[in-house]
């Protein structure tokens, strides 16, 4: 069987160039977005963990006045991971214990930049029996350095936590 083409039609074999071009534009659209989703995960994951471990520090403080007991919270910059009552947590996979290059500290003041991810003495967050802790921050990140969360306590006669989010100035969050 034979077909007979009209002089004025092609037949097609494949797409053209411009076809090609409209799809590779969509998918990369597509990643594109895709990837802005995962950083709004990333920044959600840390800031998850900056609650956990502010809400460890209240317990902490409360536990430390209820037993007359100083209690401590050890944070494991290696492991990204901390301690307390024999209880040890570890920070979400692509979450650390890190600093931003070029920010300045503490959030409080910021005045100086910041060179290590804790400046609690030894790693260690201090509770004494009348409430008070020990003054220092912390600072948590992901491993892309695409956010920036700090926990502090500041040196007075009352100690209260704060917590705060880098985002070209340090901004106190609720």
């Amino acid at each position: 069987m034979y077909f007979k083409m009209n002089i004025g039609q092609k037949k097609s074999l494949g797409f053209s160039l411009l076809e090609m071009l409209i799809v590779l534009a969509l998918v990369s659209l597509t990643l594109y977005l895709s990837f802005g989703q995962l950083r709004f995960l990333k920044r959600g994951y840390a800031c998850a963990e900056l609650d956990s471990l502010y809400q460890t520090c209240l317990y902490m403080q409360r536990h430390a006045m209820v037993t007359g007991k100083t209690c401590d919270i050890t944070l494991n910059l290696v492991d990204n991971s901390y301690q307390f009552n024999n209880q040890q947590c570890q920070l979400a996979q692509g979450i650390q214990f890190d600093v931003l290059p070029y920010v300045k500290g503490p959030p409080s003041t910021p005045t100086k930049l910041l060179s290590k991810p804790c400046s609690f003495k030894n790693n260690h967050i201090s509770f004494s029996k009348d409430g008070s802790m020990s003054a220092g921050a912390v600072y948590i990140t992901d491993v892309a350095h695409n956010c920036l969360y700090a926990l502090s306590s500041s040196v007075s006669s009352y100690s209260y936590l704060r917590k705060y989010r880098y985002a070209g100035k340090w901004h106190q969050l609720d």
